[in-house]
């Protein structure tokens, strides 16, 4: 007699960013809806399941200013966009995001990576004399 033994994945892999750090670049003159980068992450458990079906968010960024939501990430896609006004190189030239992936749509294991994006200069500042005459 064949016995047939079908094994059923369990939720015991937590989504893993393809990179520990995704570093990118953003001009200071980007408008709302502009992409800056795409992370990724992969999960081991059975593909097309719940288990390994990822959302991404973003936890945390530093420098809050001069808004505490200047990027917005898609959800499913895990791409990075402008979502606020007020880049400004010479004011805030770097932040750092920390993004999470979490299995179970959303509501499983997590894992966490760095987004660390360099603003990047644009023509806005007008030339200025050093002495008044």
């Amino acid at each position: 007699m064949d016995i047939v033994v079908n094994v059923i994945d369990q939720n015991d892999n937590k989504p893993v960013f393809t990179q520990d750090t995704f570093l990118g670049e953003v001009p200071e003159a980007s408008p709302n809806g502009f992409e800056v980068i795409t992370v990724t992450a992969t999960d081991a458990d059975q593909p097309n399941s719940d288990n390994s079906d990822i959302r991404y968010r973003i936890l945390s960024q530093d420098p809050l200013l001069p808004s505490d939501y200047l990027f917005v990430i898609n959800p499913v896609t895990g791409v990075i966009r402008v979502n606020a006004g007020g880049l400004d190189r010479e004011k805030y030239p770097k932040y750092t995001l920390v993004v999470q992936a979490a299995d179970m749509i959303g509501e499983g294991l997590t894992g966490t990576s760095k987004v660390i994006l360099t603003v990047t200069d644009s023509n806005d500042n007008a030339p200025e004399f050093t002495q008044i005459s």
